[in-house]
């Protein structure tokens, strides 16, 4: 909702200000950007263990599918509307995805907090070294189990 509030907030009061313009995309970002690690980590914890690479890749899949739609739908609504448009078509997909969620969590028991992996950030240069690789506690556990 984070996201939202804040591209409804731009669209609405449309600020001419270069600090103020920083500021409410900077608090956009914080909130929008951070989506798809939690996405992927909720997944996860829904998934087994052997299916973290079809779900990472449909996850993928929609992200792309995403990527190509969203900027045709902004771009139609800044021209439509004014530039600040943009901010009105991130808001439209946050409250979709933030209406989908709570869709879900209404629907769906949670996973036991035994079942769940820590959340483990991981610098995006490491991701793809076979010293990550090693250094993935799920790998220790199969190794020594």
């Amino acid at each position: 909702f984070g996201a939202a509030l804040f591209a409804i907030f731009v669209f609405l009061f449309e600020p001419r200000s270069g600090v103020f313009v920083i500021v409410l995309t900077a608090a956009y970002g914080a909130f929008a950007y951070t989506l798809y690690s939690i996405a992927v980590a909720h997944a996860n914890d829904h998934a087994r263990a052997e299916d973290f690479v079809k779900v990472s890749g449909g996850l993928l899949l929609l992200y792309g599918f995403g990527t190509m739609i969203g900027p045709l739908l902004a771009a139609g609504l800044m021209g439509w509307l004014r530039p600040e448009g943009l901010f009105l078509a991130t808001a439209l997909a946050h409250l979709c995805l933030a209406g989908y969620t709570l869709l879900r969590i209404s629907r769906r028991a949670p996973v036991p907090i035994e079942n769940r992996d820590a959340f483990k950030t991981q610098p995006a240069d490491r991701s793809v070294t076979p010293e990550a690789l090693r250094l993935d506690p799920r790998r220790k556990a199969e190794t020594n189990g």
